[in-house]
């Protein structure tokens, strides 16, 4: 028998549990992909404004990982509940449950200085040039 990581068996569940949550709001993998993402846009934008450094943010890969982390947590609270809820209800729970506004988590620390340091190192090359 195959001794699977931690971090696989995470994974697993993440998967299972996305595979999960599309099938209950009869989506496919491109509408979820663009779904999160938006709500990641969103959540940058209700969070932190016009901040400089955030608009950095979306493009470091520790950021994605760190909302998608924090995306999974929601899931399973999603599936605790929507197989008893109808179409509609589970779509409004899935949408208030993911809606930035209510979102109650910040970066790690670690997170927001990448950001920092991408933002320093493109205005170092934009009066460098």
């Amino acid at each position: 028998m195959e001794k699977v990581s931690y971090i696989e068996q995470i994974r697993r569940i993440t998967r299972t549990n996305q595979e999960r949550v599309m099938s209950l709001l009869a989506w496919d993998a491109l509408q979820y992909a663009q779904y999160q993402e938006e709500m990641g846009y969103l959540y940058l934008a209700y969070e932190y404004g016009d901040t400089p450094f955030i608009n950095e943010l979306p493009y470091t890969s520790a950021f994605w990982k760190w909302f998608k982390n924090q995306w999974a947590k929601r899931e399973q609270v999603f599936l605790l509940a929507a197989d008893s809820m109808s179409y509609r209800e589970r779509l409004r729970a899935y949408m208030a449950l993911h809606n930035p506004e209510s979102l109650e988590f910040r970066p790690h620390r670690k997170i927001m200085e990448r950001s920092y340091a991408n933002m320093i190192a493109n205005v170092i090359k934009e009066v460098v040039r």
